[in-house]
């Protein structure tokens, strides 16, 4: 069942250090597999935020009026390359990735003719998301 008052929309400045903040609690769970500098999204500052901003869209989303998720995609050769997915863990499985994933595809469905998603290989949340939406494992 989906949350109520979903709202997702294009971040602002003013939303990204709450947008950080949600990214560095959700990239934090990977430290049990990775150590912390093998992980860019622990890594990352906010001015370092704001520069990826000046090529990259942010995508926010907010449950009840509070900070709830990210992701972040830009355009290469017409294709889109999504990344950084962050859902803060309590309403995770309640359609806030998939919102934030469609708004991507919608944003972007014109521009690109095929989408690239960057994760990391344990993330497995992602990659079950990712599945979900029927969206498969690139063969190497």
């Amino acid at each position: 069942m989906g949350i109520k008052r979903l709202l997702i929309r294009n971040a602002t400045d003013n939303d990204l250090v709450a947008l950080l903040a949600i990214q560095k609690a959700v990239f934090a769970q990977c430290i049990d597999y990775l150590l912390p500098e093998q992980i860019p999204s622990l890594n990352e500052t906010l001015d370092d935020m704001r520069r990826d901003v000046k090529y990259k869209s942010i995508i926010s989303a907010y449950v009840e009026e509070r900070p709830a998720g990210s992701v972040r995609y830009y355009n290469k050769s017409s294709v889109c390359i999504i990344e950084r997915l962050s859902v803060i863990p309590e309403p995770q499985r309640k359609g806030i990735g998939r919102g934030l994933i469609a708004e991507v595809e919608n944003q972007v469905a014109r521009m690109a003719h095929k989408i690239y998603f960057e994760t990391g290989l344990l993330a497995s949340n992602h990659l079950m998301l990712y599945s979900k939406l029927g969206f498969g494992e690139k063969p190497y």
